[in-house]
């Protein structure tokens, strides 16, 4: 069965409906049975992850104030990205969702936005341009990740090419004016 769920309520529909075998019975409350308990274990077990979760945050928030006066993050919209589908989302897998959605990055930069003085910056083309030289380079981020700029010849990964970026956008360096002239 892909849904337990759907088994439990199609037994109780048979067990009122149809005149069953007692050793059909007893199996298929013993699955029911099994199913039920399964579930909330997963809740128990879920509720702990949460748990666990946000003490992480909280103590990751605190070394994060004390270590450095600011934090620059990137301007964006937490509910937009999780209703947007991926590429190759199985939209009838709602499991994978909820699992994904127990990461919860808008509750860490919640976290950290509580302990500290953050900046929010534009993320537009943030990973795309060149730490070094400023430029936009032209490759698809979803497909490449390590590039090398096609102006100044700089290898880097994106996501990393973006944290510098940001960080150079936060500081107001001279490559980070470029950025933002640039736009």
């Amino acid at each position: 069965w892909n849904s337990g769920w759907r088994f439990v309520r199609l037994w109780d529909r048979w067990r009122k409906e149809l005149p069953l075998d007692v050793s059909f019975i007893g199996s298929c409350q013993a699955f029911v049975d099994q199913w039920q308990h399964l579930v909330r274990t997963e809740r128990h077990l879920v509720k702990r992850l949460e748990a666990w979760r946000k003490d992480i945050y909280r103590k990751f928030s605190c070394k994060m104030a004390r270590e450095y006066s600011r934090v620059a993050m990137e301007k964006m919209d937490i509910a937009e990205m999780r209703r947007r589908p991926d590429a190759d989302d199985n939209s009838d897998d709602a499991a994978i969702r909820r699992w994904m959605n127990l990461a919860a990055v808008g509750e860490l930069r919640e976290a950290i936005k509580a302990k500290c003085s953050v900046e929010l910056q534009d993320p537009k083309d943030i990973t795309v341009r060149c730490w070094k030289c400023g430029e936009l380079c032209d490759f698809n981020v979803a497909v490449v990740l390590d590039h090398q700029c096609e102006h100044c010849g700089e290898e880097w990964a994106h996501d990393h090419n973006g944290a510098i970026n940001l960080r150079l956008l936060a500081s107001g360096d001279v490559v980070a004016e470029n950025l933002v002239a640039a736009r």
